[in-house]
C-alpha cells in the first residue's frame, strides 16, 4: 500500500499544481485587464474634455460663420424691436392718462368769432389717430393772430403719399 499512497500524494499534488497555476494565471490576467481599463478610462476622460472644447470652438465658429452672424443678427433685431413696442406702448399709456387732462382746458376755453381766420385752410387728416378735439387743438394753434394782419397764414404742408 505503500505505492498507492505515494501514488494518490503525487496525483494530488500535480492537481494542486495546477490550480495553483490556473489561479496564477487568473491574477495575471486580472492584473492586465485592470491596468487596460485604467488606461482607457483615462483615454475616455481626455476625450471627453476634448469633446467639450471642440463644441466650445464650434459654437465659437458658429457666431463667425455667415449663417451665424444672421442668426445673432435676427435676435437682436427682435429684441430691439420688443425694446421699441415695449417703449410704444408705455408712451400710449402715459397719453392716454394724461389725454383728458389736456383735453378738458380747451373745451373750457373758445375763441371769440373774430380770432378765428377768414379762410381756413383745409383739413387734411395725415394721421388715422386724430380725432375732432386734437384737430380743433391744432387750428386753435395756428389760427392765432399774426402780428401783421396783411400776412396770410402760409398754406398746409401735403405730405405725398402712394394711393394704389
Amino acid at each position: 500500500m505503500k505505492s498507492f499512497w505515494s501514488l494518490a500524494a503525487k496525483f494530488l499534488l500535480v492537481i494542486v499544481l495546477i490550480q495553483a497555476w490556473f489561479l496564477y494565471d487568473m491574477h495575471r490576467q486580472n492584473t492586465v485587464l485592470l491596468s487596460a481599463n485604467e488606461e482607457y478610462s483615462a483615454y475616455l476622460e481626455d476625450s471627453e474634455a476634448k469633446i467639450t472644447q471642440l463644441q466650445a470652438q464650434l459654437a465659437e465658429t458658429e457666431k463667425k460663420t455667415v449663417d451665424g452672424i444672421l442668426k445673432e443678427t435676427n435676435k437682436a433685431v427682435i429684441q430691439g424691436w420688443e425694446s421699441l413696442l415695449n417703449k410704444v406702448e408705455e408712451e400710449l399709456e402715459k397719453a392716454k392718462e394724461v389725454l383728458p387732462e389736456l383735453l378738458e382746458p380747451e373745451a373750457k376755453q373758445e375763441l371769440p368769432l373774430d380770432s378765428q381766420p377768414q379762410n381756413k385752410p383745409p383739413k387734411t387728416n395725415t394721421s388715422p389717430s386724430l380725432n375732432d378735439d386734437d384737430e380743433n387743438t391744432i387750428d386753435k394753434d395756428s389760427s392765432e393772430p399774426s402780428s401783421d394782419p396783411e400776412k396770410e397764414p402760409p398754406p398746409p404742408v401735403l405730405i405725398p403719399t402712394d394711393i394704389t
